[in-house]
């Protein structure tokens, strides 16, 4: 698990390049009763809309939630997932559990640090907006503007 998740960061830091097959279907009725279908691929207009939506979302809020979104389904969705803006220094040893650690470059140069694990506690001594940090997972947000996250695990 930790090879794929991996490749899946070394691809974002470059410009995200996951290919993904798009699969389009549709049903005729036919003349004698049965029903045709039709299955069209088009791997090329996905890789495309990928390429674009890192070169419209450039911006970090959409480079982090990229980011945790790619981790958390790499990771069999089953752990959470936390992505912090390296800058801020995070203080992460709360986190409990970690089955994969990563660092991924937005395309503004921002270094971000990426943890896949079970369960754990952290506190976000930034500002708490998205562009320096994102989760997801099995989380309650408390304390001052919910910096303080507590994860649960999902198992």
């Amino acid at each position: 698990m930790t090879t794929q998740i991996q490749k899946v960061i070394k691809s974002i830091s470059g410009a995200i390049f996951v290919v993904t097959t798009l699969v389009v279907m549709s049903t005729n009725a036919l003349a004698d009763g049965s029903v045709g279908v039709s299955i069209n691929i088009d791997p090329l207009a996905i890789g495309n809309a990928i390429a674009d939506a890192v070169k419209n979302n450039a911006g970090r809020g959409a480079f982090t939630d990229n980011l945790v979104e790619t981790v958390f389904y790499q990771a069999g969705q089953k752990y959470n997932v936390l992505a912090v803006n390296m800058n801020q220094h995070p203080q992460t040893g709360g986190l409990k559990d970690v089955v994969f650690y990563g660092s991924a470059t937005a395309p503004d140069g921002t270094l971000y640090g990426v943890w896949a694990f079970k369960s754990g506690e952290f506190t976000h001594d930034g500002d708490g907006g998205w562009i320096n940090w994102a989760m997801k997972g099995w989380f309650t947000r408390d304390g001052d503007g919910g910096k303080h996250v507590v994860f649960q695990p999902s198992f």
